[in-house]
Parts: C-alpha cells; structure tokens; sequence
C-alpha cells in the first residue's frame, strides 16, 4: 500500500519533508548577514537585482528589526504579523516587548503552519537585531520555527561558506564601524563580487537610541577599501 506523504504529514523516520524543502530553498535565497557589536548590530541584505525599495531589512517595532531570506509573500505576510505583535504585546506590557519574546512569536506562527491541515511552512527564515537587558542581541528563525541566538550569523546563498569563514576568522565584540568592514569582507571571501554589486547591499546599523541605514556611497567606499574589482 503507497504511503501519501503530504505537508503536514511526519515521514517513518519522524521528518517533515516539506519543511526540510522550504529551509533548503532558503539556502538558495538572498543572502542576509548579522553580527553583535559593543555599540549595536549589523544586519546585511544583499538584493537579488538593483532596487530603491527596501526589500531585506525591515522595523518590527522601535526595538526590533529584521532581515528576510527567502519567499517575499511569506516574508512580508510574517513582517506585518510580528509588527501587529509588537503593538499588542506592548500594549499589554506597557514597554515595547524584548527581541527575544516577539521572535519567539513568530517562530511559533512559523512552527504552527508546519503541522496544520492545507498549509504548507513560511518559505523565509529571519534574523532580528534588538536590545535585551542591557546587551545587543541578534537571534534567526528558520521555516521550522526553530529559534536561536548568534554572535554572527548569514542565512541565504553562500552560507555555509559565509558562516564557516566567519566562526573562523570571528573577533569577539568590534565596533559597528570596525564590524562593517569585517562583515562585508567575510562576504566578499566567500563569493565573486564586483562593485556594482553594492547597489543591492543594504545595510543597517542598528543601536539602542539609532537606526541608521549606510548610503550605497558608503558601501561602495568599503568595497573599494576592501579592493573588490570594478
């Protein structure tokens, strides 16, 4: 007799393949990268095309931010469900709700669509920069709504070789301006790069009192610091 297996259903050996398929497909997305300085966090996107819009890194609420790898219909419908949490959990709470809670909500909203009769799981994984109790923090969910805390980090295409070039090379708490050139360069290692490639970067140096998005002149200056060919 053929065993049907469907989104929803756990395989003999306990996996549920479409949500393995959706992380995998994750691998392959835009790359997103973060990394916890002594004054903030770095979140990193890189565009599949030259774009005025934002379309990697976005507000969750004056405490958190996001960067998205993966499905951008799943990604945006997950931004505006964590905002909409954001402004319930605050008004419940009093104070903008720590990084920590409002990505363990929406790693549940992920984990909940992994089980549920006629749905399939978000095909996005996030990383989120915030200040929680005094420190910088910098956390990810994938499309199992796994949740989990970094010091560095890079989901997307070139991954594995970004984040195995990073536990590498990593020095313990930097400052945003000294970590941007770091992380650029771990990316710049780990593929091709040209220097039109920083029309598509954007960057975002998260602190507690600022939240500043680096100008694409700026990026192209730490291109050509790095030596990346025209």
């Amino acid at each position: 007799m053929e065993n049907k297996v469907t989104s929803n259903t756990f395989t003999d050996e306990g996996r549920l393949l479409q949500t393995e398929y959706a992380i995998k497909n994750v691998s392959n997305a835009g790359t997103v990268m973060g990394l916890v300085c002594t004054d903030g966090v770095i979140l990193f996107g890189l565009n599949s095309e030259k774009s005025s819009t934002k379309e990697k890194i976005y507000k969750l609420g004056d405490n958190t931010y996001c960067a998205v790898a993966g499905l951008f219909g799943d990604a945006n419908r997950l931004v505006q469900f964590g905002r909409i949490t954001s402004i319930d959990l605050e008004s419940i709470l009093g104070e903008e709700p720590k990084t920590q809670i409002l990505c363990k909500q929406i790693g549940s909203k992920k984990q909940k669509y992994t089980h549920l009769t006629g749905t399939r799981p978000f095909g996005v994984s996030f990383l989120y920069a915030g200040y929680d109790d005094g420190e910088y923090v910098l956390y990810s969910t994938d499309p199992s709504g796994t949740v989990n805390r970094w010091n560095a980090w890079s989901i997307g295409s070139d991954e594995d070789a970004i984040n195995k070039n990073m536990r590498n090379d990593y020095k313990e708490m930097v400052s945003m301006e000294e970590g941007v050139k770091w992380l650029l360069a771990e990316f710049i290692k780990s593929r091709e790069c040209s220097m039109s490639m920083a029309e598509r970067v954007e960057l975002l140096f998260y602190s507690k009192n600022k939240k500043q998005f680096l100008s694409t002149d700026r990026i192209t200056e730490i291109f050509k610091e790095l030596n990346v060919i025209m």
